[in-house]
């Protein structure tokens, strides 16, 4: 039983939904560990060929848990680093699926929310949504593998631009850049991205599952290189009144004022 997730089944296909719309699927401790039970548990079910990812409601996810973020403030570094080191890795679970994976951004796909959407193999998103690494935008470095998974995907040039800038960008750029396989109105997404998943489903489970191995072959090892920098980046950040600010200007929809201390 899970209370932050839920499985649906459709034939070969399993999705997976984010299920805090209350809190536009932010990211807490709870989910990451129910999603890394849910991997083991999808993975060992030989009926699953594809597996989709999305957001209950109207958004994929905002990111992480800002509640969560402002009690970790109060903690060392140490620890700090230590608990986001483990928040990520418990996210990343799900690039420990052994079939092809689709994130399906339904909505805005936000900081951590859409660096757990860069960590499937393929993306399809609405037309509306809006999408970025708006980490430096509330005082903190770009953490969840983003400053790894993205110039993978789209080069270092680009996501310099994204992580520097933080930020969001419409559907058309996200196509142009890469960051998405497709775009579809909100009234077909899902039926279009189910569609997509069925052909690729259609495929030999072996063969799928062996591309996908080679695909991610260096994934886990360099993933742990990256999230031990992020985490203790972050656990810095956590310290400065910068944070406190971003934070303060996010829920108050200001611009923030960071002084750099």
């Amino acid at each position: 039983m899970y209370q932050t997730i839920t499985l649906e089944h459709a034939g070969h296909i399993c999705l997976i939904y984010l299920n805090r719309a209350h809190r536009k699927n932010s990211m807490t401790v709870e989910m990451g560990l129910e999603l890394e039970r849910a991997v083991s548990e999808i993975n060992a079910d030989t009926s699953v060929r594809v597996v989709i990812l999305t957001g209950a409601g109207d958004t994929f996810s905002s990111g992480g848990d800002l509640d969560m973020i402002k009690k970790l403030q109060q903690h060392n570094a140490e620890d700090n680093t230590r608990f986001m080191h483990e928040f990520y890795r418990s996210y990343f679970s799900i690039c420990k699926l052994e079939m092809p994976t689709i994130a399906l951004i339904n909505g805005h796909a936000i900081g951590a929310g859409f660096c757990l959407a860069l960590a499937c193999d393929l993306r399809t998103i609405a037309t509306h949504a809006r999408i970025g690494l708006t980490f430096v935008k509330i005082g903190i470095n770009a953490g969840m593998g983003g400053t790894f998974t993205l110039p993978r995907l789209i080069g270092a040039g680009r996501a310099a631009e994204l992580l520097y800038t933080g930020d969001l960008i419409a559907t058309d750029q996200a196509l142009d850049w890469g960051l998405v396989n497709r775009v579809f109105s909100p009234e077909t997404l899902f039926e279009e991205t189910l569609t997509w998943a069925e052909r690729i489903a259609r495929n030999a489970p072996h063969a799928l599952k062996n591309t996908k191995r080679c695909l991610t072959s260096t994934l886990n090892d360099e993933l742990e290189k990256v999230f031990d920098l992020e985490a203790r980046g972050q656990a810095i950040c956590y310290s400065t009144h910068d944070l406190s600010e971003g934070i303060d200007a996010v829920l108050n929809k200001r611009e923030p004022q960071f002084t750099g201390e």
